[in-house]
């Protein structure tokens, strides 16, 4: 108060008044200055992420499918010897100087790690050690194969036979994917190929190294249909490397926001497998060569226990114990994605036998690292790694930039209702926020995929043998997590598939995946047990009974039925679900105390909270409108 005097004394009203419409005016256009003052890049970058690139040579996620039905229509038109046009001289020239060993790539994912420090790993800064050693090299295409890149080939070879015959080569691409003009990304509408059990493999294996993207473009061509990776050999050459580091976005801006990767809260213990860069010491996480290296899942670890779970060799060598049949069960699901043309959501897994070391400092616990290394010998499941950082990291940065919240609501709607379908179609029961990853370009991968097809919850004598929980489907544990969550600046309902469709909530199949579900329905439990190495028989069962409520009854109400024996036990445990009470009507300490219980999957399906994704989505650049 003695201030405010002091200011009436000294500033008349008349002058305070023409004082404060002078700086009205000042704060007025001071933001129209910023604005023309920003250069075009910057404008751009507060709209949308950054895109991948702009070439015209250069497939952004994605575009697959469309881009081998171009090469297909134009390969009788076009001949290999076709040159760029005079706007293209430049860039062709450098792709060719670039990639001079491999012809020209498709689609480059490897970055120019060697000329600069990696933006998307880090370890502690005393550890690091001089990128020049951390340089990745492959002599010859007759090596390792060039993991995460796109064919650097003249023509992209087929999946091999299931007896492991050579491989031979595929129309599907040719010389002439190099020439000039952007290809028409006009999926061409033709019959899909029946499909021929046994099926060919969609990738080799050398030793425990599989191409995973050759292997995604075989899985999406429009000219066969291949399942799974062929056995592999094993390796006792691989370095085994610790991945609690930080990692981050790789846009430049968002560089600056370093989160911690998840330790896990079950025994199982994720490493990456490194069969390159066998001379560099454990600082390594420092390079970007992490990219195109894959991460390796054990179940459990003799002399590493994990969450107190004392793993013993008999548990790892046991062919129907859980820690082999879960490993077995990644493989059944990569068959089962390949099949229904839904691979391009998930990382690709395959499995192999590792004689390594798993390296000391890998944690134990939330609090606690184990000193010593440990040998392995045992069987590990493999994965491609995913672009990006996990959403829940994501959810860290949103809530205070609201550049990297804008990612969440930029997913392609595309995206959004083939995860939901993959969710569905392969009961996924643990899908929370940890085990989905977004990149800057707000493409979705599904990671830690090994829980599906009922195994999250398998108890025969409870008759519980589906029970899905995912993010991107109402009606569960995990959207009802995050319905209503401030996390990611209250953006996570826009993930649930019913903002990207009509209100009808129906979905139009992808054509290969009504392909595969009509299979399904046609084809005895035993025959699908056999031909995609399902590890129980009731999972066959269910996967054949969901594929029968989703062709005769659509998504929401094979959802429903999928879901009964989950609502069933919800039932039995109204004093904890509320059944007969709507979102609305439930108390807080009532929400609150269903976020947890696992006893039950099933939750009320509410509402959809798009969080500003306009209903029916985005759908533009689609391959497929899905949209029913």
């Amino acid at each position: 108060e003695t201030e405010r005097g002091r200011r009436k004394e000294k500033v008349s009203p008349k002058k305070g008044a023409g004082k404060m419409r002078r700086s009205l005016r000042l704060f007025c256009i001071i933001p129209f200055f910023l604005l023309f003052a920003l250069p075009p890049t910057v404008h751009a970058s507060l709209k949308a992420p950054r895109r991948v690139s702009s070439s015209a040579h250069i497939l952004k996620p994605g575009e697959e499918d469309a881009f081998l039905a171009s090469q297909l229509k134009s390969s009788s038109s076009v001949t290999p010897s076709s040159t760029p046009t005079s706007g293209d001289d430049d860039r062709h020239h450098h792709q060719q100087h670039k990639h001079r060993t491999h012809e020209h790539a498709h689609r480059i994912v490897k970055k120019e790690h060697h000329k600069r420090a990696a933006s998307h790993e880090w370890t502690d800064s005393s550890k690091e050690v001089d990128t020049k050693t951390l340089t990745a090299t492959v002599k010859s295409s007759e090596e390792r194969p060039h993991v995460g890149v796109y064919g650097a080939t003249s023509s992209i070879k087929t999946a091999s036979s299931s007896s492991s015959s050579p491989s031979s080569p595929s129309p599907s691409s040719s010389p002439s994917s190099s020439s000039s003009s952007s290809p028409d990304l006009s999926p061409e509408i033709s019959p899909l190929p029946a499909p021929n059990f046994p099926l060919p493999f969609c990738a080799e294996c050398d030793g425990c190294a599989v191409d995973w993207t050759k292997a995604s473009i075989s899985a999406n061509s429009v000219n066969q249909v291949c399942a799974g990776t062929a056995p592999c050999s094993g390796c006792d050459d691989v370095i085994l490397r610790r991945i609690n580091g930080t990692y981050a976005l790789k846009n430049e801006k968002r560089q600056k926001y370093k989160v911690k990767r998840e330790v896990g809260a079950s025994a199982a213990t994720v490493l990456r497998a490194d069969y390159v860069n066998k001379d560099v010491g454990e600082s390594f996480d420092a390079s970007g060569e992490l990219l195109s290296l894959p991460f390796v899942k054990f179940p459990c670890i003799p002399g590493l226990p994990r969450h107190n779970r004392k793993c013993a060799r008999q548990h790892i060598e046991d062919e129907k114990g859980k820690d082999l049949l879960s490993i077995r069960n990644v493989e059944s699901v990569q068959k089962l994605s390949d099949f229904c043309g839904l691979e391009n959501v998930a990382s690709r897994a395959w499995s192999a036998k590792v004689k390594s070391t798993a390296p000391a400092g890998i944690p134990i616990d939330p609090w606690s690292v184990h000193p010593e290394s440990v040998a392995v010998d045992q069987p590990g499941a493999f994965t491609s790694p995913a672009a990006g950082i996990g959403l829940n990291s994501i959810c860290q940065i949103a809530n205070s930039d609201s550049d990297v919240a804008h990612i969440i609501d930029s997913v392609p709607s595309e995206q959004i209702v083939r995860a939901a379908l993959y969710e569905f179609i392969f009961c996924s029961g643990d899908r929370h926020t940890q085990n989905v990853f977004i990149d800057d370009d707000a493409r979705v991968k599904l990671i830690d995929n090994d829980n599906l097809l009922g195994w999250q919850v398998y108890d025969e004598q409870r008759n519980r043998l589906c029970a899905i929980s995912s993010l991107f489907l109402p009606g569960n544990l995990e959207s009802w997590r995050v319905r209503e969550s401030a996390e990611c600046a209250g953006k996570l309902g826009s993930l649930d598939y019913r903002c990207h469709v009509n209100a009808n909530a129906q979905i139009k199949l992808p054509r290969r995946t009504k392909q595969c579900l009509e299979h399904f329905k046609s084809t005895s439990v035993d025959e699908l047990v056999e031909q995609f190495g399902i590890v129980h028989n009731v999972f066959a069962r269910t996967l054949k009974q969901r594929s029968i409520d989703l062709l005769d009854s659509g998504l929401p109400k094979a959802l429903e039925n999928a879901m009964k024996t989950e609502h069933e036990i919800a039932k039995e445990k109204s004093d904890i679900f509320h059944p007969e009470l709507n979102w609305d009507e439930m108390t807080q300490q009532q929400r609150q105390g269903m976020v947890a219980v696992r006893d039950s999957f099933w939750r009320r399906i509410e509402p959809p909270n798009c969080a500003g994704v306009p209903m029916g989505g985005r759908w533009d650049n689609a391959v497929e409108d899905l949209r029913a």
